[in-house]
């Protein structure tokens, strides 16, 4: 390949590394990831460990990761006993449903927080407590809860035309 065209593809796979990286996302998963997207061929972990200057283990841990994605796939390649690798050209794909599995978890974490807020509102009430206040809380949960819903139809949204 073209040295040009690897250092181009180097300088944006390092920039999309740093964009994740500042929003608290592993930013080596977008390396490995964009290394196989540019590749005309699967690679080989050893490939990929060449290419990227780091250890085996690393890349084996994150391709793992990627592959749980569906952002790569192994590839049987004849007459080699390595593990190979392409990316999932399907970014769009592949961003909707990431949003999707951590908006799901953060939703499904919420909702067992609020749960629990709840339980205590109500173990409140019936102790005779603060009437106004338990009743104000209620109320502004119940806001809180409504975003939550409004939140999962989103997602199903996401589902239907999207993924």
């Amino acid at each position: 390949m073209d040295k040009k065209i690897q250092d181009i593809e180097n300088k944006f796979a390092d920039e999309v590394a740093q964009i994740m990286y500042n929003a608290g996302l592993n930013g080596f998963l977008a390396q490995i990831y964009f290394l196989l997207f540019f590749s005309d061929r699967p690679l080989s972990l050893d490939e990929i460990v060449d290419k990227l200057k780091v250890s085996k283990g690393n890349v084996s841990v994150n391709i793992r990761i990627l592959e749980s994605w569906g952002a790569v796939r192994p590839i049987l390649i004849r007459g080699s006993r390595k593990d190979h690798y392409e990316a999932n050209l399907d970014i769009k794909k592949i961003l909707l449903s990431r949003v999707k599995d951590s908006l799901t978890r953060r939703l499904s974490h919420a909702n067992n927080i609020m749960q629990t807020f709840k339980d205590e509102l109500k173990g409140q009430n019936n102790k005779n407590g603060d009437r106004t206040a338990i009743k104000l809380h209620q109320d502004r949960m119940k806001r809180i809860e409504d975003l939550g819903n409004m939140a999962r139809k989103g997602l199903k949204i996401i589902d239907a035309f999207f993924i």
